[in-house]
């Protein structure tokens, strides 16, 4: 090797390691060390790949693709792959899944959320396929809490509704198809076909009357 090549290798090896130095999730440090010292002699004096022609930057993304494991772990976080990995990877052991859902605070519903993420059955000790990004699983989480949260909001707003909406005064049920005002047999077939016959009975019965009922109360 020429003192020409040995300095593009040298330079090579310095980008490569602060690119793997800087990724997130951060790596374990032997994989750095590792990643660098394999990989510097695969560029040009471009830093592009010598066969590709691709960038670093294209390489690396490659390279963490099917590494899953070079992460450093991190029991903390819900997107952590190389739990993930342990857990649903080619080699999954029952030590990976239990330090995963450790990890979950044992929240069984984030377990099962990441096996599915993973194609993988919890309940059998069999690998599962990766997801596209390691993340997905915690990205997934976020969106299924945010739908939570946006449920208990949409269910606290209907309350809310219902309780300040206008009340009908005792009498007035013209709008009501089953009273003596509004009594209309096509807008009762209507409303029980919208509302289904339990809703619908419960407004009948508001007048005295049933879903059957062939004439108003005369009370109502």
């Amino acid at each position: 090797m020429s003192i020409y090549d040995i300095s593009i290798n040298a330079a090579n090896q310095s980008a490569l390691e602060a690119l793997a130095q800087n990724r997130e999730p951060k790596w374990q440090p032997e994989a750095v060390d590792e990643f660098w010292k394999e990989s510097a002699p695969l560029f040009d004096a471009n830093k592009r790949h010598k066969q590709t022609g691709e960038s670093m930057e294209s390489y690396i993304k490659k390279y963490e693709a099917v590494r899953p494991h070079i992460y450093l772990p991190d029991a903390s976080t819900m997107g952590d792959a190389h739990l993930q990995y342990a857990a649903f990877g080619p080699n999954p052991t029952l030590a990976g899944r239990a330090a995963l859902l450790k990890s979950l605070n044992g929240d069984m519903d984030s377990y099962n959320f990441v096996a599915s993420s993973w194609n993988a059955d919890p309940s059998k000790l069999q690998p599962g396929t990766p997801p596209g990004n390691f993340d997905s699983a915690a990205a997934g989480l976020k969106a299924q809490e945010r739908v939570k949260q946006l449920r208990a909001a949409l269910a606290e707003a209907e309350e809310v509704a219902n309780a300040t909406a206008p009340k009908a005064k005792p009498g007035d049920h013209a709008s009501n198809p089953w009273s003596k005002a509004g009594f209309n047999v096509t807008a009762e077939g209507s409303l029980v076909r919208a509302i289904g016959a339990e809703k619908a009975a419960r407004i009948a019965a508001s007048v005295g009357c049933t879903i059957g009922s062939t004439k108003p109360n005369p009370n109502y």
